[in-house]
């Protein structure tokens, strides 16, 4: 299949790394400064070369408050699968306030200085169950979404 739709090509080539998939749930700040729990999906790279570069993936509005990149079923999290946990990312991806894990019973949307808070604290959550798995991790750090 991967020939067929040039998955390879679009990737640079074959898994290098398996892929673990894992829910992380952190503590972070809503709007009106109290503390909440939000959740992440955490994509772990095994069996290749380490360290390995750390990548946040920032989704878009999800429709569903239930939708979780900690989901091996969501489309979001086997992309970011193929194209950076497979070739050797550990990649973290917050479900932001209000979705999946979060304590929130309502989205701040659009709310920059809140969707960058979650973010930060979801880098913070996979830098420490990282390194608690005994993962290194370089200290490159990419953003992407």
């Amino acid at each position: 299949v991967d020939d067929v739709i040039g998955l390879k090509q679009l990737i640079g080539g074959s898994a290098r790394c398996d892929v673990r998939i894992d829910r992380v749930v952190y503590e972070t700040v809503a709007p009106d400064g109290r503390l909440v729990h939000a959740s992440a999906g955490l994509l772990t790279p095994s069996g290749c070369e380490a360290p390995h570069p750390l990548l946040a993936y920032l989704r878009g509005t999800e429709a569903q408050r239930s939708a979780t990149t900690a989901d091996p079923r969501n489309t979001e999290t086997v992309l970011n699968a193929a194209f950076f946990a497979a070739q050797g990312y550990a990649v973290v991806m917050p479900d932001y306030l209000g979705y999946a894990g979060s304590t929130l019973d309502w989205h701040p949307y659009l709310q920059v200085e809140t969707t960058a808070a979650t973010a930060i604290d979801a880098l913070r959550a996979a830098r420490r169950t990282l390194a608690a798995a005994a993962l290194p991790l370089s200290d490159r750090l990419f953003v992407w979404g």
